[in-house]
This record gives C-alpha cells, sequence and structure tokens, in this order.
C-alpha cells in the first residue's frame, strides 16, 4: 500500500501492559540524523496505535512530556493525553512518560510543577 504509512504497535502495547501492572512507563521517543520526535508527536503516535487497535484506554490517561530537561528552558507539561498531542514543547530533545497510579505526592508535584488537571489529586493514593 503506496503512501500508508505503518505504525509499529509495540509501544503501544507495553504502555498498555505497564498500566495494567501499575507501572509508570518512560518513553525515550525516535532520533534520526536530522529530525527528533517531539513529546507532542509520541502522544498523537500512541493515540493512532489505540485507534488501530480498537482499545480506549489511553484518551483518558496522563502524559508527562518533558523537553530539554535540566536545561534553563525546560519545558514540563502533564496533561491528558490528546492534550498533549496538541502542546507544542518547543525545541529537542524530548521524552514522555505515561504514569500509572498516582501517589498523592506525585499528583501534588505533577499539578505544582507541570500544571497537571488539579482532577487527578482525586484519584490519587494516599
Amino acid at each position: 500500500a503506496r503512501g500508508k504509512r505503518i505504525v509499529a504497535q509495540s509501544p503501544y502495547d507495553v504502555v498498555v501492559e505497564n498500566l495494567e501492572r501499575d507501572l509508570h512507563t518512560l518513553l525515550f521517543l525516535d532520533i534520526q540524523t536530522d529530525r527528533y520526535m517531539t513529546a507532542s508527536e509520541g502522544a498523537a503516535l500512541l493515540l493512532e496505535m489505540e485507534t488501530l487497535s480498537g482499545g480506549d484506554r489511553l484518551v483518558s490517561t496522563l502524559g508527562v512530556g518533558v523537553a530539554r530537561a535540566g536545561s534553563d528552558d525546560a519545558n514540563v507539561l502533564a496533561d491528558w493525553l490528546p492534550k498533549l498531542a496538541e502542546h507544542d514543547f518547543g525545541g529537542p530533545l524530548h521524552i514522555l512518560v505515561i504514569p500509572a497510579r498516582l501517589h498523592f505526592m506525585e499528583a501534588e508535584g505533577l499539578v505544582a510543577l507541570a500544571r497537571a488537571p488539579e482532577e487527578i489529586l482525586t484519584s490519587a493514593e494516599s
């Protein structure tokens, strides 16, 4: 099928399996010679993989996009994956974290430091 993009399902499968096992997932995004995958592209790809597999879990899953970790212009945002897919994180390098169930301190940290939706506080464990 010429022009049809082939999307490997393994990253999606790993994320879903880790969520089922209550494990956070750290995704190092693709780096090619002249191109860096962004956190928003990674979130969009996971959602595309989910659509292809017929699932619906990640649409309501929190993600954390991190750009330029440790630098003066670092950008960290925690939000639902569909919203992360629309966010401009700026230049590389980016990573994407898909957290499992959050401890209340993790949730509070994400709200305070990564602008996560405050509603995540209600489902956090104490």
